[in-house]
């Protein structure tokens, strides 16, 4: 089945349709509710760190065949990506998996870099 990808006004967003079909959605998730899970890090100044000040969420760990799948359905997404967002794309990371409880949150805040995986993902603006 050929993914259809649907975009808004609202938000520059992007969303494919049926990027996992019903059966391959539902073992992922079955996986991901049996699979090793840890405080989710974040990352700033200096290494990679647990602070729930920041960040309250949990990483889960599923296994290495998931991953793989997850990252070539994410690559095969790459025309349409760049076509949406008109930017060619270089490499990008390990997708990560997150699971949010009530009352779990991210918070980007004004005044501190953000980093994922080493590299600042969004920085504050001062004049």
């Amino acid at each position: 089945m050929e993914d259809q990808t649907t975009t808004t006004s609202q938000f520059d967003l992007l969303i494919v349709k049926d990027f996992f079909d019903a059966k391959t959605c539902g073992d992922l998730v079955h996986e991901m509710r049996r699979a090793p899970v840890n405080a989710a890090l974040t990352y700033g100044k200096g290494e990679a760190a647990v602070d729930e000040t920041i960040r309250r969420a949990r990483h889960v760990s599923p296994p290495a065949e998931s991953v793989l799948y997850v990252t070539q359905r994410l690559a095969q997404q790459r025309p349409n990506l760049e076509k949406h967002f008109a930017i060619e794309l270089g490499g990008f990371e390990e997708p990560q998996f997150l699971n949010y409880r009530v009352g779990d949150f991210f918070v980007a805040q004004e005044e501190r870099h953000v980093f994922c995986a080493g590299k600042p993902a969004m920085e504050s603006e001062r004049s």
